[in-house]
């Protein structure tokens, strides 16, 4: 989905007024592209655009599903942050000096590293600011928990022996299709999703709880 560098953010509900939107690309060319310089601020900008991907996501937007690289030729590689990869799943918010909110996918750091997007200087110096916004949950209307047995016993033994795991659905919107979800839950919160790997589980119970219906 693309949407022009420092247009209004309409996609989805805004988390304050006048959102703006940067690094939404796709198509076949980058129209803006260079690099941050000097070298030492590209790789503070590079490293805070990972960080704020992996960490300031909406809730987990999972609902938004993945989106890869038009731009890559092979198989894109994901970014990490704290051993986690970071696909186009999702969005964060960075405030400028003047006020600004500007909207991000968590693929702008991707195509930054990777393919020399270059964005508005604006949007750079909002990231140099670093003052990123964690945005409120309320995934509640979209994940509904269809079933729950408890854990294998190597998670149970080695996280907690009252660890569920919890199959979710996000409802679909319009005519697609519900999507499934395994995850875990653990005290009545449920986390994830949980790729079925004991350094998974771990993961995600290290990510904020997931509000469902049940």
């Amino acid at each position: 989905m693309r949407i022009p560098d420092l247009t209004p953010f309409t996609y989805g509900t805004p988390v304050v007024e006048g959102e703006v939107a940067v690094g939404w690309l796709d198509g076949d060319e980058i129209e803006t592209t260079g690099l941050v310089e000097p070298k030492r601020v590209r790789r503070l900008v590079i490293d805070r655009l990972t960080f704020a991907a992996g960490h300031l996501r909406s809730g987990h937007e999972y609902w938004m599903g993945i989106h890869t690289c038009s731009f890559c030729d092979g198989p894109m590689k994901p970014l990490r942050a704290d051993g986690r990869a970071l696909w186009g799943n999702g969005e964060f918010r960075v405030r400028g000096a003047d006020g600004t909110v500007y909207v991000a996918p968590t693929l702008v750091a991707h195509y930054v590293e990777a393919h020399h997007y270059l964005p508005p200087r604006e949007y750079i110096d909002a990231v140099l600011l670093g003052d990123f916004i964690e945005q409120p949950r309320d995934l509640s209307p979209d994940h509904l928990v269809v079933g729950t047995e408890p854990a294998p016993d190597e998670l149970r033994n080695t996280l907690g022996s009252g660890l569920e795991l919890v199959l979710i659905e996000r409802q679909p919107w319009d005519d697609e299709s519900p999507r499934p979800m395994l995850a875990l839950q653990l005290g009545g919160r449920v986390h994830g999703p949980w790729d079925g790997s004991l350094d998974g589980a771990r993961r995600a119970l290290a990510e904020p709880h997931i509000d469902v219906l049940r």
